[in-house]
């Protein structure tokens, strides 16, 4: 591939990259959210969807977010100072925590939700269905090939 067509795509990587993050937390983080990060915003999405599954133990979100358990520990712990998050023991097993969101933590979930769909619909309004489609194949083919360079 052209060097040209390398810069123009690491250009495009990363000023979308950039774009999404900023785009989330101007959607998301403001008002009585607004002390939130785009990380700390994933993190919350990611234990709200982990409660769905019923699965919330520190390694199944740590596994979902791919990052390690002691950086999710010092996550949860901030976000619970902050009141978006809870450390639940189960009356069978004492020794078992499982991380649940607030009423705040599930109203950022929501926001996070609505944010989504947004976009979704947006893009979709946007592109014909052929380019939909291929927009997707492309999207999937990136990511595949990003995570397996992370792993």
């Amino acid at each position: 591939m052209p060097s040209k067509y390398i810069e123009k795509l690491n250009k495009l990587f990363i000023k979308s990259y950039n774009s999404l993050i900023k785009a989330e937390e101007k959607a998301i983080a403001t008002g009585e959210f607004s002390n939130l990060s785009a990380k700390e915003i994933h993190c919350i999405v990611a234990v709200c969807n982990a409660v769905e599954k019923g699965d919330s133990t520190s390694k199944a979100i740590a596994k979902e977010l791919d990052i390690t358990q002691g950086t999710l520990t010092v996550c949860v712990t901030v976000l619970e100072h902050k009141g978006y998050l809870d450390r639940e023991k189960r009356q069978g097993d004492k020794r078992q925590v499982f991380i649940v969101p607030t009423d705040k933590g599930l109203a950022v979930n929501e926001r996070y939700k609505a944010f989504q769909d947004t976009i979704v619909e947006q893009v979709e309004e946007e592109l014909p269905e052929e380019q939909f489609d291929k927009l997707e194949k492309v999207i999937s083919k990136i990511t595949s090939f990003l995570k397996s360079k992370g792993e």
